[in-house]
């Protein structure tokens, strides 16, 4: 399915008040759809889920989700217990791979890859931290970056203008 995601700020989205904790949140927009807001907080320690599918179904965690944890080296890894009611259990992260990744939809350079005990795959742009694909048991989530301005265009070619000379 096809739509938006925008990591962000949480203060300012429409369900911060409700997760004072909450410092980032990921909005997931399908197309022709409602958002959809994943509450979390990231610090010098680790990146956590608090709460997902906000409003639609909330899944708030009384024990969050770690996804990772700093410092983050090759070869790493650190065991997390999360409980919440749609998902809990407990999963040992390990940063496994780094390097590119080459899709139909774009070549992602820099990239860290990190696969549970549970057999999730998150891969992980380095600079700046955002995760760009995200694989489970039943789904798969590959974030493109898209253009949102047309500075960020690359030009076709050089510019002409046709008839040459043009007349007045």
């Amino acid at each position: 399915q096809a739509g938006t995601a925008l990591l962000d700020d949480a203060a300012g989205t429409p369900y911060a008040m409700d997760y004072p904790g909450a410092n980032v949140t990921w909005t997931l927009t399908p197309t022709g759809g409602d958002p959809e807001y994943q509450y979390s907080v990231v610090s010098n320690a680790s990146f956590e889920v608090l709460a997902t599918h906000v409003p639609a179904a909330p899944n708030v965690y009384s024990d969050p989700q770690r996804v990772i944890q700093f410092p983050w080296t090759f070869n790493t890894s650190f065991f997390d217990t999360y409980v919440s009611p749609g998902n809990s259990g407990s999963a040992s992260w390990t940063y496994d791979g780094y390097g590119t990744f080459i899709t139909s939809l774009g070549t992602f350079i820099d990239q860290m890859k990190t696969t549970s005990t549970d057999g999730d795959v998150i891969f992980w742009n380095a600079s700046p931290l955002f995760p760009t694909l995200i694989a489970d048991s039943s789904s798969v989530m590959l974030f493109v970056p898209g253009a949102n301005a047309v500075s960020e265009m690359e030009p076709a070619g050089p510019m002409e203008a046709h008839p040459n000379p043009c007349a007045s």
